[in-house]
């Protein structure tokens, strides 16, 4: 009988030029890789009204099928939350109907549609259930839903997925990373070589283009560093005006917008130094994997799980998400050119922890014990 996993998400689609339903890339690999163990993926999202495709593509396997919830999100203004409730009702139905009618079930939060489905889960004791909460496990002040969801899963009898070791009790939390490249992917990315004896030092940040993320923070450190530190910029969000009239501004500024993974891959190849000045409430992301398998030094935040990946021998972590800081710690390395080939080989290293093989292989074995 053909194994089929159903996702819970509240994962962003957008329709292509001929319909088709397109998802966010990074994520999709990821999903594109649990073909190795079920026969077929039904993945629920919610439709989105972004613009940029660049960053979208529709699956590659015709086994993975898209379908959208109705679409349950709030703002950013308190009254806009109400916005949820009318809609609220179907979605807890189709949910449920969801989980009585399949026997393999994937949530991914936390989002409304996997706290619906968490509830849910808690009735239905037997199904072959997987939570993965993708935020910061740890965070102390987490907003309202993600706190809740955060304390259902910490006493779930189904197995729950985070990023980052917190000394959690329940045998049924486990520490995973997220995986980002496959081992022939990895080699590649391995063989690239940085010079750090170049008279440009080309530094990156790719993320949402908004407050949390630290772009403006990133633009500020930009203003005080000498022309020769060229910064790459990649992504798209709520701040792409003002990102677009600095680039305007400064030259040794290169705002790219949204890239796809192959165009990203050529930017990592290039750049010496990765820039994440992050606070938003997420676990670990993608995107500093990524840079390091390129040989990328990080320079990111103590948020979440990132400082139990990046040590201060891989890279340097922010205490303060300012553009003094990120000034500082650039410049406290090209200054001195503190073993910086040593460093860029380190970062290889941690990327080796992010195949899809090994996720898999995990997913397989303690997951669901396939």
């Amino acid at each position: 009988m053909a194994k089929r996993l159903t996702i819970i998400s509240d994962t962003p689609t957008i329709n292509g030029k001929k319909g088709e339903k397109l998802i966010f890339e990074p994520t999709l690999r990821e999903v594109e890789h649990l073909l190795g163990i079920f026969d077929e993926v039904i993945w629920y999202g919610m439709p989105s009204k972004i613009k940029s495709t660049a960053a979208y593509r529709s699956p590659l396997s015709n086994r993975i099928s898209i379908k959208n919830f109705p679409r349950v999100v709030g703002g950013e203004k308190f009254y806009h939350k109400f916005r949820i409730f009318y809609r609220l009702p179907f979605l807890i139905w189709i949910i449920r109907r969801l989980i009585i009618q399949n026997d393999y079930i994937h949530t991914r939060g936390p989002s409304i549609p996997a706290f619906v489905a968490i509830l849910w889960c808690k009735l239905y004791t037997k199904k072959n259930v997987w939570h993965k909460y993708a935020g910061n496990w740890n965070e102390i002040h987490p907003p309202f839903s993600y706190g809740q969801q955060r304390y259902l899963l910490k006493g779930s009898i189904h197995p729950v997925t985070v990023n980052g070791r917190w000394g959690d009790t329940n045998p049924k939390i486990f520490s995973f990373e997220n995986p980002c490249f496959s081992e022939a992917e990895l080699k590649i990315s391995n063989a690239v070589t940085k010079d750090f004896s170049t008279q440009t030092i080309n530094i990156l940040f790719v993320g949402r283009l908004e407050q949390e993320k630290g772009i403006r923070h990133v633009l500020d450190a930009a203003k005080l560093l000498p022309p020769n530190y060229a910064w790459y910029i990649v992504g798209d969000g709520k701040d792409r005006q003002f990102v677009n009239e600095m680039a305007a501004q400064m030259a040794n500024i290169k705002f790219l917008g949204s890239l796809n993974r192959a165009q990203l891959n050529d930017i990592y190849s290039k750049c010496h130094f990765f820039l994440l000045p992050t606070v938003a409430s997420e676990g670990f992301p993608k995107v500093i994997a990524e840079a390091c398998g390129y040989g990328c030094i990080p320079i990111v935040s103590k948020v979440s799980s990132i400082d139990q990946y990046v040590t201060e021998d891989i890279g340097y972590l922010l205490s303060v998400c300012c553009a003094n800081d990120i000034v500082i710690a650039i410049m406290s390395f090209t200054k001195t050119n503190a073993q910086l080939e040593d460093r860029s080989i380190k970062a290889k290293q941690l990327a080796s922890l992010f195949t899809y093989e090994r996720y898999i292989s995990r997913i397989r074995s303690e997951i669901f014990n396939a």
